[in-house]
C-alpha cells in the first residue's frame, strides 16, 4: 500500500517538472522574441536616423549653398539665381552615401518674367538616401527676389583682331582687357545703327591747339578722324554713337586725346605717337593697329550703356541682355516635415 503511494507522487511531480519546462520554454521563446523584435527595432531606428540626418544634412548643404551663391560673371546671387542657374538633381555624399535632394520649383519657374520689383517664389527640397528609401525629408520655403538689368555691357573693350598688340613695345594695350567677342557680329552692330549725323571727316586742320571738339547726340557717322598733335581732345558724350570708317591718332610729342563716354564702332584704328585714347564706356572695334610704343589707353571701361545700344548688350553679352537676381529666404517661411 505504501508503495503504491509513493508511486503516485512520482507521477505528479513529473508532470509538474513537465509544467515547469514547458512554462519555461514559453516563457523564453516569448522573451527571445520580444528580444529579436526589439533588436530589428533598434536597427530600423537606427538605419531610418542615419538616413533622417544623412537627408538633413544634404538639405542644410543645398540651403548654404542657396543663401551663398554668387556668379562672378553675371553679378547674380542669391538662392533665385542659384535655382535658375544650377540646374538639375543635386548628389551629395554624407557619411560614404550618395543623398539626392530634388528642387522641386513651380512650373512655370523657367518663364517667370524678370521685375525690378521684389517677388516671392514658393521652393520644396525633397531629400532622400536613395530611389526606393522609405524616408524623405522636406523643406518648403519661400524666396523673396527682384532682378536689376544690366546697364551696360560686361565687357569695354572689345576688339575683333588684337595679334597687333602682341609682340614688344606695342603699347600699353592690356590683353586681359579684351573681352571675347566670338559671338558678336560686328556687322550686325554696325547696320543697327540709326541714321543720324553725317561727317566727312575731322583731321588736324579742322582743330585748333588744345581745342576740344564734342560730338553731338544721337548716332553720327563719320568716314575718317586724323589728329596728329596740339592736345586736341575729341569728346564723345554718353549720349552719342559715333561710328568712323578709319581713326589715325598720333601724337607728334603734343598728346592727342579721344575720350568716349558715350559708344565708339570703329572698322579700322591705328594708334600711335603719344595718343591717349580715354574709354570710360566701351568701344567696338573689328580691326586694331599699333602703330608705336608711346600710345595709352586708360579710362574706367564700364562698358556701353544698354539704353545706348540695346543690340551691343545683345551681342557682347551672348544672346540677350542679362539680368542681375539678387534674393534671400525669408526665415519664417522654413518648414521642415518627414515622410516615413
Amino acid at each position: 500500500m505504501i508503495q503504491r503511494l509513493k508511486g503516485n507522487e512520482s507521477g505528479a511531480a513529473l508532470m509538474i517538472v513537465l509544467f515547469i519546462v514547458v512554462l519555461v520554454s514559453i516563457v523564453g521563446t516569448a522573451m527571445l522574441s520580444t528580444t529579436t523584435y526589439g533588436l530589428q527595432n533598434v536597427v530600423k531606428t537606427t538605419k531610418e536616423q542615419e538616413e533622417f540626418y544623412r537627408a538633413e544634412g544634404a538639405i542644410e548643404i543645398v540651403l548654404s549653398e542657396m543663401s551663398n551663391y554668387k556668379n562672378a560673371s553675371t553679378g547674380s546671387s542669391g538662392p533665385f539665381a542659384y535655382l535658375k542657374e544650377v540646374t538639375g538633381t543635386r548628389s551629395y555624399n554624407i557619411g560614404g552615401k550618395d543623398v539626392r535632394v530634388d528642387l522641386l520649383l513651380p512650373s512655370n519657374f523657367s518663364t517667370l518674367t524678370p521685375s525690378v520689383s521684389t517677388k516671392t517664389l514658393s521652393v520644396t527640397l525633397e531629400a532622400r538616401y536613395k530611389n526606393n528609401s522609405v524616408l524623405i525629408r522636406k523643406v518648403a520655403l519661400i524666396i523673396a527676389y527682384s532682378a536689376n538689368p544690366l546697364t551696360e555691357t560686361k565687357n569695354p573693350y572689345n576688339i575683333y583682331n588684337y595679334d597687333a598688340f602682341l609682340g614688344a613695345n606695342k603699347g600699353s594695350y592690356d590683353r586681359t582687357k579684351f573681352g571675347p567677342i566670338t559671338m558678336m557680329n560686328y556687322d550686325t552692330i554696325v547696320s543697327s545703327l540709326a541714321s543720324g549725323n553725317t561727317i566727312d571727316s575731322i583731321d588736324k586742320h579742322d582743330l585748333d591747339r588744345d581745342m576740344d571738339y564734342t560730338f553731338p547726340s544721337g548716332v553720327t557717322r563719320i568716314q575718317t578722324i586724323r589728329l596728329s598733335g596740339k592736345n586736341t581732345k575729341i569728346i564723345i558724350p554718353n549720349d552719342a554713337i559715333v561710328y568712323v570708317k578709319e581713326i589715325d591718332l598720333k601724337g607728334s610729342g603734343q598728346n592727342t586725346q579721344i575720350v568716349v563716354n558715350g559708344a565708339l564702332i570703329v572698322d579700322e584704328l591705328h594708334h600711335g605717337g603719344s595718343s591717349i585714347v580715354q574709354v570710360n564706356s566701351g568701344i567696338i572695334v573689328r580691326n586694331a593697329h599699333a602703330d608705336s610704343n608711346a600710345f595709352e589707353i586708360n579710362g574706367d571701361a564700364k562698358g556701353i550703356s544698354c539704353s545706348l545700344l540695346p543690340v551691343a548688350c545683345q551681342q557682347i553679352n551672348g544672346t540677350q541682355a542679362k539680368n542681375q537676381y539678387t534674393s534671400t529666404i525669408q526665415p519664417a517661411s522654413i518648414n521642415f516635415s518627414t515622410n516615413r
